[in-house]
């Protein structure tokens, strides 16, 4: 008997440890039908029965923790007392209840527990009768010394639903409780020859119910996949699931091993264990009609053609007939329903399946270290689960960061033991039987594409690989290797990764690969210098820019293959045309890594394309905080760049950026050259690039101003945000939100769209100032907490200079000027020239004025010695943990 417990578990055992516990599950028996019956009164009914089970759970040491419907899920610390607590809950309830309780390992994560230990209890309660307690033979042993006058009844052992060894089965007899029930609801009751699994069933569970519904619906469900997918496991499932439905038998046809399509028949004849010299559809059809059966045809895809052909004539005449097929493409018969096996979740199901699968070979143990090594093995494989088992199985001898390290050579790496069906022996074998199984044209098309990253449309595969791509893209779809992935205009496809790199493999064989690497970059060149330039290209997003989204995979390693031609020119031209995306998206990093690359070779480029190279630069220098190196870089551009030429246009705006801070009279002259720059080259959004930058010469002086033309070019900006990129229209309401008009920022923010991470964080930084001009100070700080939020989990450069200028001016507001001093000397010491957009610089000189005329020189000068020593991110969260302070506060009840 295993040791007593508190509520927490097995003493001295933390949580993500492997440890021995005992659970009860209950359930109620025919809950639906009392649903339906009494939909009234079962609120009330489940209610009492739950204050009755917590009550016996909790008075004999256990805990609950999971519902389940009309049931609990409860742990003990030893069988004897999860026994108790049963009897005790039996004799009190009102509704019949199901009960079991078993023994075993499992791991427990935070409020949950995982394991087979769950399953398998799961699985003996599902074939029990309500007013029932069983008990697994793990958990019997505890009942050896009979107590309160409670035994064990002997039931045999008996097939459980999880297709595994029988389970030795035990009931409870105590006073009070029946002991007479009908025979348990075991895979004995049922005729059938589903084969024992020796591995357990991890996760599924909402495909599960979904195919367990569909089957329920029509008469012949196609299961499709690519091989390794879990079809034929997910199928075994749910026919164990389904056998009560079926009075008549469910039966298993394995036609991995038919290589003849004449013998399909025999083999469904076999499995029925019918010893027939005609096994033609008639003699079968004179057989099933009449009897409620349910058929798994498993591995259809190499003899198709005769399967669609014996299970139409089946269905057509018998009508109690239900077939579950599993293939790498639908059948094709009237009424089949297709369902599409997805990969599993890497996060969570692949990552048990992985920790399951380990632990059932004797694998290493695993600490809390591997667990993300252990979620990106499972992530870089897909969630294919015959790829996922093969990698655990690696793990007698290699560690699962040397497995992660060696997942570039998977088809070599993920290899199986020597009684796996032999088509799945290894993970490059399980696609071979899929791509043996295509056309020459199939196996051509499927080939090229490899080159593709990420998902791709049907116009790139018709430009790149072939113009007349359509039904064969169509039969590879239906052959389970490309999959579709939803779009709001037109489907996008995608190989999954280990499918891509089989494919690769092909490719390199077939000799197209470099001819097809540059079709791919000449294709997506092209398609990006399509695109007008200036809704790509701004110091906020264009409004095109989302369209590079879903292509941002494909530019890169078309980018990647000009590298590897030495075409630095093609580098610069693609590059200049993504810095938008790169910045709407915060692909910071990658938008260094191409400006590293072609600043070692400037002088190496050809006129025409140096301006680019520069453009990237430029963006990537602002984007990080280099304002000087900003400027120098535009003023380079601008001495080799055409004067009509979109890059000057580009320059021209930064310029205006740099110098309408510290040199209005310069600032104006850019801002005018900018916009005469975007005229003359077509480029209305660098124009009003160049205007935004007006806010900064903003005096205070209505005369000054209006004389100055600044109103008025803002004013103009205004009225075109309906037709403005969202980037440069928050910027615009923003400054207005901080001259004080919020009623028109109001107003218009709800109408500009906020798609990329970046228009989001300029959309929460609208809301902070717009609030902080209204003076509500908590809205403002609500808006900045999750302003900081968005910033961490984006990694946007410079955000947190954001929001800490944000937290200054609150501080100002809220009257604690030396709280703000702090705030802006921090700010100046991390960026001393720290600001993007004209609206961070009226907030921060509206906040700096404040401080300075309310504080004396000393204590100036000390909050000003304390802030520059405080790194920006121990500010923020010392604001963030300030904040939580006060609303604690608030919550307080008033003392009386």
């Amino acid at each position: 008997m295993l040791g007593r417990m508190g509520p927490g578990g097995p003493t001295g055992v933390s949580a993500g440890e492997l440890a021995t516990y005992t659970f009860l599950f209950t359930d109620v028996e025919g809950s639906t039908r009392r649903w339906t019956a009494d939909p009234d009164g079962m609120p009330a009914m489940l209610a009492a029965h739950d204050r009755v089970l917590r009550d016996a759970v909790e008075g004999h040491t256990g805990r609950v923790f999971k519902h389940t419907g009309d049931g609990i899920c409860a742990v003990f610390g030893s069988a004897s007392d999860a026994v108790l607590a049963a009897v005790e809950g039996q004799r009190k309830l009102e509704l019949p209840v199901r009960m079991a309780v078993h023994t075993g390992e499992a791991i427990r994560g935070d409020d949950d527990f995982f394991g087979i230990a769950l399953s398998r209890c799961a699985r003996l309660m599902e074939v029990g009768h309500g007013g029932q307690v069983l008990l697994s033979a793990s958990s019997a042993p505890a009942l050896d010394h009979p107590q309160e006058g409670i035994e064990v009844r002997d039931l045999g052992e008996q097939r459980l639903r999880d297709l595994g060894d029988p389970e030795h089965i035990f009931q409870v007899v105590a006073p009070g409780l029946a002991e007479e029930f009908p025979r348990l609801n075991s895979l004995d009751v049922v005729r059938h020859n589903l084969p024992v699994l020796r591995s357990s069933f991890i996760g599924r569970d909402v495909e599960l119910i979904e195919l367990c519904e569909r089957i329920g619906r029509g008469q012949l469900v196609t299961l499709t996949g690519i091989g390794g997918s879990g079809k034929t496991r997910l199928a075994l499932e749910a026919a164990a699931r389904l056998a009560e439905r079926f009075p008549n038998g469910v039966f298993f046809v394995d036609l991995a091993v038919v290589s003849d399509s004449d013998l399909v028949g025999q083999a469904l004849a076999s499995a029925l264990d019918l010893h027939l010299v005609d096994t033609s559809s008639g003699t079968l059809a004179a057989y099933l009609a009449g009897r409620r059966v349910l058929v798994l045809l498993d591995n259809c895809e190499h003899v198709l053609d005769a399967c669609a052909e014996l299970t139409d004539r089946l269905l057509g005449r018998c009508p109690a007939l239900y077939v579950l097929a599993t293939s790498r493409e639908a059948l094709g018969v009237d009424g089949e329903e297709v369902f599409r096996v997805p990969s599993l979740r890497a996060d969570t199901d692949a990552v048990r399946l992985f920790v399951d699968r380990a632990r059932a070979v004797g694998g290493q143990g695993f600490d809390r270290e591997d667990e993300e090594v252990v979620a990106e093995i499972c992530r870089r494989l897909d969630g294919i689960p015959l790829a996922i088992e093969l990698a655990a199985a690696r793990t007698t001898h290699l560690a699962p960061s040397q497995i992660l390290e060696r997942l570039s050579d998977r088809f070599r790496l993920l290899t199986g033991g020597r009684r796996r069906v032999q088509r799945q022996q290894t993970l490059s074998a399980a696609i071979e039987w899929s791509h043996g199984l295509l056309s020459d044209a199939e196996r051509r098309l499927f080939g090229q594409l490899a080159v593709f990253r990420g998902s791709f449309s049907l116009l790139a595969v018709e430009g790149i690989c072939n113009r007349e791509a359509l039904d064969q893209l169509g039969s590879l779809v239906e052959k389970s290797l490309v999959n579709i992935v939803p779009a709001q205009a037109a489907p996008r496809y995608r190989l999954l990764e280990t499918v891509r790199l089989y494919a690769e493999d092909r490719l390199v064989a077939s000799g197209e690969a470099e001819c097809l690497r540059s079709a791919h970059r000449d294709w997506f060149l092209s398609w990006l210098e399509a695109i007008p330039i200036g809704q790509l290209v701004g110091i906020g997003s264009g409004d095109r820019v989302y369209e590079v989204e879903p292509e941002a995979d494909n530019v890169t390693a078309a980018l990647d293959w000009s590298l590897e031609e030495k075409r630095l020119d093609l580098v610069a031209r693609a590059a200049s045309r993504m810095v938008g995306f790169w910045w709407a998206y915060v692909h910071v990093g990658e938008m260094g890594t191409w400006w590293r690359v072609l600043r070692e070779r400037l002088t190496e480029l050809p006129p025409a394309a140096r301006p680019l190279a520069l453009v990237v630069g430029i963006q990537y220098v602002t984007a990080t905080g280099d304002f000087e190196a900003m400027q120098e870089l535009s003023s380079e551009l601008l001495a080799v760049a055409a004067p009509g030429s979109w890059a000057a246009a580009y320059a021209w705006a930064i310029q205006a950026l740099y110098w309408t801070y510290g040199d209005p009279e310069r600032g104006r002259r850019s801002i005018e050259e900018g916009r005469a720059s975007a005229n003359a080259a077509g480029v209305a959004e660098f124009e009003r690039t160049a205007m935004m930058q007006a806010a900064n010469l903003l005096t205070g002086d209505a005369a000054q101003d209006e004389e100055l033309g600044v109103r008025e070019l803002l004013e103009t900006l205004y009225e075109a945000i309906p037709e403005t990129p969202p980037g440069p229209a928050f910027v615009v309401l923003g400054i207005f939100a901080a001259l004080g008009d919020t009623r028109r920022a109001s107003g218009l923010i709800s109408r500009v769209p906020a798609r990329t991470p970046i228009n989001r964080f300029q959309r929460e930084l609208v809301a902070v100032i717009t609030a902080l001009a209204d003076h509500e100070l908590g809205v403002a700080s609500e808006h900045l907490q999750a302003l900081v939020t968005m910033v961490r989990e984006y990694a946007i450069p410079l955000g947190e200079v954001s929001c800490l200028i944000g937290f200054a001016s609150v501080a100002a507001a809220a009257g604690d000027h030396q709280r703000a001093s702090r705030h802006l000397a921090t700010v100046r010491q991390t960026a001393p020239f720290p600001f993007r957009t004209p609206v961070e610089v009226l907030v921060y000189r509206r906040t700096v004025r404040s401080v300075r005329d309310s504080l004396d020189p000393e204590t100036a000068q000390r909050c000003r010695t304390v802030g520059a020593a405080t790194p920006i991110s121990q500010a923020i969260d010392k604001e963030l943990v300030r904040l939580q302070l006060v609303r604690a506060t608030e919550k307080q009840p008033a003392r009386t």
